[in-house]
């Protein structure tokens, strides 16, 4: 309630003194609302973009697809219908956070968020924020955060898109969106439902005997997805409304050492989450307020075990903040948020609750025109107890304006909150257990060269070293079950590069791009024992390889992706590995216009050469597959 209080009279404190003095001879012109958070992060940290036009290309696809193929980000996949959690610099699912809108999807529980049923298609951008970047949304991304955000366009014009695709392995897919409204209010409505069979044949060759072709079996899944969207636009200030429901359900398929049972385990996923929010624009001051609520229940099930465990999370988070331009060289950014996690289990010994509270400030400063600063400083408040402040600091050096060519070193401080499970999973969970920590320190490289007007080419360059302590590990306790505890520090470093070509000529147009990552994440500490100290973290590839080409010409267009993942151990010493494997993707299309009306068809091959495969041991992935979309388009 204090905090609820303390949002109130800030927010309404900041707008008293953004009131600019009145003055008869003032010319007034329409106001120009640019919607947005502020790119605080600018000289502290790495930061990417996959826009809507590759979006485009994965309306039927999940999160997980879209990164896997278009970013140097390891997917660590249980198969085609399974989990799907992300690993950013070779930190670990946990330790990547993943917003919508600036609200976090990662469960409380868990700690975690699953991919595999966030569709792309209700998604109008994703941003990628590295290290440092990623603690102007929040703590607890020490590896990164994923945000993805969806936007209106301020035009009276209404579209209609109704997306079919059907494909392999028994897929079918409905899209649909609708969009409307004025220069002043917009409404955006987006409906999912998609099933898939996901029966793929593989070949069994991890049991005794001879190697055979079979069939995954257990492995469906059903998905019904709906957004509204409302956006109002008022002289200075915009009011956003959002509500997304998610009805997911899977069978989950065993490792393919063990024969399948008739009657599997299955698992139900049905999420509400929504966000009202207030913004306010001035000539120097940007204000806003939102509120959220995120419910998930899960119920997973498993009927050889007789087991029925069902998981009811709901989290409400409150936010306002204030970006105010003091003159054109500096500027500063304060946020607070208060978040309220509620829990009812059957794994915890009774109800749960946690409440955290954050106070964020953020500067920049430009010394001269090449060389400009920021510093980022959080803490949190986490039941009653103040946590180490967090912090991010950046310099950046303009070698060329006109090139956008510039180097940035960055360095921070990110901690983490023990997830609900390890505090209070029964038995095992320690409510002792202290927040991790990291420090990340990076230093990158940007250029870009326009060798003529039709032919651009730009490039990114970072090296980056991560540690985190008071790492958490669940471990084999003296009375039977597993106990997690504070015992393991680790250590990643790495590089990145990224280079990118884009020619366009008349109504010819082509865009290559290559991305590359190298890191080592090993323990330099671990109760386990030394053998295991300095080896590469189990399921983290030091290798990945991201290459796609897009072409278009007039209504015909052709793209193809081409994705490496290097060997990744299965065994802490390093004993065991999995292989690597490429995989390459190719869609053709054509798109009509037709006086207000766009018919786009399209056919993709995924995996087209067949590779055999796994990002999980004993989880054998599809192999070659084909799909079809045929896309209609409306608007007046």
């Amino acid at each position: 309630m204090r905090f609820l209080i303390f949002h109130i009279i800030l927010f309404f404190a900041f707008s008293l003194s953004a009131q600019e003095p009145s003055d008869m001879d003032t010319v007034r012109i329409q106001e120009v609302i640019v919607s947005g958070r502020p790119c605080l992060y600018g000289s502290a940290s790495k930061a990417t973009i996959v826009d809507s036009l590759v979006l485009r290309d994965y309306s039927h696809n999940n999160i997980s697809d879209v990164l896997s193929e278009n970013a140097s980000i390891f997917i660590k996949n249980y198969g085609s219908g399974g989990t799907a959690t992300i690993s950013l610099r070779g930190t670990g699912a946990g330790y990547t956070k993943v917003d919508w809108n600036g609200v976090s999807l990662n469960s409380p529980m868990l700690g975690q968020s699953d991919l595999a049923i966030l569709p792309s298609g209700f998604i109008d951008e994703i941003n990628i924020y590295y290290g440092g970047a990623s603690l102007f949304l929040g703590s607890g991304g020490l590896g990164g955060t994923i945000n993805l955000s969806t936007r209106p366009v301020w035009t009276d014009q209404s579209d209609f898109q109704a997306n079919l695709s059907m494909g392999s392995f028994g897929k079918y897919s409905a899209f649909l969106k609708a969009r409307t409204g004025t220069e002043n209010f917009q409404s955006s409505t987006k409906a999912l439902i998609q099933t898939s069979k996901n029966d793929f044949p593989y070949i069994n060759n991890f049991v005794p005997g001879e190697a055979a072709t079979e069939r995954r079996k257990n492995s469906s899944t059903n998905q019904n997805s709906f957004m509204e969207e409302l956006f109002f636009k008022g002289r200075n200030h915009v009011i956003t409304a959002r509500v997304w429901y998610q009805n997911t359900f899977r069978n989950i398929p065993v490792p393919v050492i063990i024969q399948q049972p008739e009657n599997g385990e299955n698992m139900r996923d049905e999420t509400l989450r929504s966000i009202v929010s207030y913004s306010t624009y001035r000539s120097k001051t940007n204000l806003s307020s939102s509120l959220s609520w995120v419910s998930d229940n899960m119920i997973y099930r498993n009927p050889i075990l007789s087991v029925n465990s069902k998981n009811l999370s709901n989290t409400l988070a409150l936010k306002s903040d204030m970006e105010r331009h003091i003159d054109e060289k500096t500027s500063y950014y304060v946020s607070i948020n208060d978040e309220l996690d509620l829990i009812k289990t059957v794994n915890y010994d009774g109800r749960k609750y946690r409440n955290t509270a954050g106070l964020t400030f953020s500067l920049n400063h430009k010394i001269s025109n090449r060389f400009d600063v920021s510093l980022l400083v959080r803490d949190q408040l986490s039941d009653n107890i103040l946590m180490a402040p967090d912090f991010s600091s950046g310099l950046r050096f303009i070698l060329d304006k006109n090139r956008n060519s510039n180097v940035h070193f960055g360095i921070s401080r990110n901690s983490k909150l023990p997830t609900l499970n390890d505090k209070y999973w029964n038995p095992g969970g320690n409510s002792l257990l202290k927040n991790e920590s990291s420090y990340t320190g990076e230093l990158s490289y940007e250029d870009s060269w326009k060798i003529s007007p039709e032919l651009v080419l730009n490039g990114q360059a970072t090296i980056y070293k991560i540690q985190i302590k008071n790492m958490i590990r669940w471990t084999p306790g003296n009375y039977g079950y597993w106990s997690p505890s504070n015992v393991d520090r680790s250590s990643s470093y790495g590089a990145e590069g990224n280079l990118g070509l884009s020619y366009c000529y008349n109504r010819f147009s082509i865009k290559v791009n290559a991305k590359y990552s190298w890191n080592h994440s090993s323990l330099i500490n671990s109760s386990a024992g030394e053998d295991i100290i300095g080896k590469q973290l189990i399921y983290m590839p030091e290798h990945l390889i991201n290459g796609s080409l897009r072409a278009s010409y007039k209504y015909l267009y052709l793209s193809w992706l081409s994705a490496y993942t290097s060997k990744r151990y299965t065994t802490a010493d390093n004993s065991n590995w999995l292989s690597g494997y490429n995989l390459n993707s190719m869609s053709v299309g054509a798109n009509f216009h037709i006086t207000g009306h766009m018919i786009d068809i399209s056919l993709k091959s995924e995996n087209i050469f067949n590779a055999s495969y796994q990002t999980i041991a004993w989880y054998p992935m599809p192999g070659r597959s084909w799909y079809i979309s045929l896309i209609y388009q409306f608007s007046k």
